[in-house]
């Protein structure tokens, strides 16, 4: 799960003028294919702001929210009525990871980190996908599109509001 959160951050990064950029924001589509080519594909909403904020709105097949900041991620599952609340190794600058990534040929860019290799593509100065192996070693391509960037966020755009009637989760 902590290679989840991991990703989830480093991949709401732009690898091109990164210098300039504060934030990102786009519609995606993700697709996870195992070793039987059983593909599942979730659809959604993320931002993601400096220094290490994100916020992950699934909305296909269910209705999810992933909220990461402050060395600390918020799952809220509304169907389960249940939030999962975890603490995270946030000791690095996930724009500095994308920022390492390197051309290997027009358009596409590999960086790695904890031994994953994740594939960008990057068309017009924008993030357009990223593919990579998780950790149970499934593919996993992330399609974004409606991509913004250097929207003004405030730390709060960032803080989950669980209902009080939820389950709150620790792990």
């Amino acid at each position: 799960m902590k290679n989840l959160f991991l990703l989830l951050l480093a991949i709401s990064l732009n690898a091109i003028d990164l210098e300039n950029l504060h934030s990102f924001e786009a519609d995606f589509t993700q697709t996870i294919t195992n070793d039987k080519n059983t593909t599942i594909t979730y659809k959604g909403h993320m931002q993601a702001s400096k220094p290490q904020f994100a916020i992950w709105h699934y909305i296909f097949p269910v209705e999810k929210s992933i909220y990461i900041s402050n060395a600390e991620a918020v799952i809220i599952e509304p169907e389960l009525e249940q939030a999962y609340v975890q603490k995270i190794d946030l000791d690095f600058d996930f724009f500095h990871i994308i920022k390492e990534a390197k051309k290997i040929e027009k358009n596409t860019f590999i960086t790695e980190f904890q031994n994953t290799k994740y594939t960008l593509k990057v068309i017009n100065n924008k993030l357009v996908s990223i593919i990579y192996k998780n950790e149970l070693d499934n593919s996993v391509k992330i399609i974004f599109s409606n991509q913004q960037k250097n929207k003004t966020y405030k730390e709060i755009d960032f803080t989950p509001n669980i209902p009080t009637e939820y389950d709150i989760i620790r792990g």
